[in-house]
C-alpha cells in the first residue's frame, strides 16, 4: 500500500477499521449462513427465519444516524470498542435461543449495537487520509464486507453441520473479542498536526469550536443538499439489491435448488471473494482515472442489473459459481 502513498500509521489504522467492519459483517451474516440448519433444528418456517434478517436491519437502521452522532460526541474509538464487546455478547447468546421471540429480540439488539460501526470507521478514515487518498482507502475498507460474506460461509455451515449450530455461534462470538484487543491499542484520535494537514489538503479553514454547526444544522444541510439526496436514493437500492443476495441466497439454494448448507456456503464464498477484488479496484480507479465518480458509479450500477437478473434466473447450482 506504500505505492499509493499510505504511511505506516495510515496502514495500521486502515487494517484496524477494516478488521472491525469485517467482524461486524461476520456477526450479521452468521444467521443467513446458518438459517437453513437452525430453521430445521428449531422447527422455524422459512418466513420465521427471514424475519430475523429484518429484525437485525430494523435495529441497524434505527441506530445508524444516532450511532454516527455518538461517534462524533464521544469519539469513534470508544464507539468501536463498545460495539465490538456488545456484538460478542449478543452473538454468544444466539447459541441459547430456544424460541422464536427470544431470537428475534437478540437479532434486533445486534442491529442496534452494530449501527455505529460503519460511521465510526469512516470517521477514522476521514481523520487519517487526505482527499486524494480516500477513494482508495474507502475502497479497501469496503472490501471487508465481501470478505465477511466469504469468511462466514466458509466456516459457519461446516461447524454447524459437524459440531452443532450452537458452537458455530459461540465460535463467531470470539472474533469481535480478538478485534477489540487489537482496536484498543491501535485506534486513536490523530494528533493536531495530522488533523491540520488534512484540513489544508482539503482547503478547509479550521472552524472554531464555538462556531461549529449544531446537529440540527448538519441534518438540515443533508436534507437540503440535492447531491446527498440523490446519492442516498441510489445507495438505498444498490445496497438493498446487494445485501438481498448475501442474506437470502443460502436459504434459496437449500430450499429451492436442493443443495446442502455447506455447498450453498461455498457459492456465497465465491460471491464474496469476487467482490473482495472488485471493491478496492474500483476505489483505486476512482482516484486515478479522469472520470467523474458519479459517472463511474452509474456504469457499475448499469452492469450490476443484468448480472443480478442472471443470478436470479439460474437454476443450475454449479452455474451460480460463475
Amino acid at each position: 500500500m506504500s505505492r499509493i502513498g499510505f504511511s505506516r500509521t495510515q496502514i495500521l489504522i486502515l487494517v484496524s477499521v477494516w478488521l472491525t467492519f469485517l467482524i461486524s459483517f461476520v456477526m450479521r451474516l452468521s444467521w443467513a449462513s446458518l438459517m437453513p440448519i437452525v430453521n430445521e433444528a428449531l422447527n422455524f418456517t422459512p418466513q420465521m427465519g427471514t424475519t430475523y434478517l429484518s429484525a437485525f436491519y430494523m435495529g441497524y437502521a434505527i441506530m445508524v444516524l444516532p450511532g454516527g452522532i455518538l461517534a462524533d460526541r464521544i469519539g469513534y474509538r470508544y464507539t468501536i470498542l463498545v460495539s465490538l464487546l456488545a456484538m460478542a455478547v449478543i452473538t454468544a447468546l444466539m447459541s441459547t435461543i430456544d424460541n422464536y421471540t427470544y431470537g428475534w429480540v437478540l437479532r434486533f439488539l445486534l442491529g442496534i449495537v452494530s449501527g455505529p460501526i460503519q460511521a465510526s470507521c469512516l470517521s477514522a478514515i476521514g481523520d487519517y487520509f487526505g482527499p486524494n487518498q480516500r477513494g482508495a482507502a474507502v475502497g479497501i475498507f469496503m472490501s471487508c464486507t465481501s470478505l465477511g460474506v466469504a469468511t462466514v460461509n466458509l466456516y459457519a455451515p461446516y461447524v454447524a453441520t459437524n459440531y452443532g449450530w450452537q458452537n458455530a455461534f459461540l465460535l463467531t462470538a470470539l472474533l469481535p473479542v480478538i478485534i477489540f484487543i487489537l482496536s484498543y491499542f491501535t485506534v486513536r484520535k490523530p494528533s493536531a498536526e495530522i488533523l491540520a494537514q488534512r484540513e489544508a489538503e482539503a482547503h478547509v479553514e479550521a472552524v472554531p469550536v464555538g462556531d461549529k454547526p449544531s446537529i440540527k444544522e448538519n441534518l438540515l444541510h443533508v436534507l437540503k443538499n440535492r447531491n446527498i439526496r440523490c446519492l442516498a436514493f441510489a445507495g438505498f437500492f444498490a445496497t438493498g439489491a446487494t445485501w438481498a443476495v448475501a442474506q437470502w441466497s443460502n436459504l434459496y439454494m437449500v430450499k429451492q435448488l436442493g443443495v446442502n448448507a455447506i455447498y450453498a456456503g461455498h457459492v456465497m464464498s465465491a460471491f464474496g471473494l469476487a467482490a473482495l477484488i472488485a471493491k478496492p479496484t474500483i476505489g483505486i480507479l476512482s482516484d486515478i482515472l479522469p472520470i467523474k465518480k458519479n459517472h463511474l458509479t452509474a456504469l457499475v450500477m448499469f452492469l450490476f442489473g443484468p448480472a443480478l437478473i442472471l443470478f436470479a434466473s439460474t437454476t443450475n447450482p454449479d452455474m451460480l459459481f460463475i
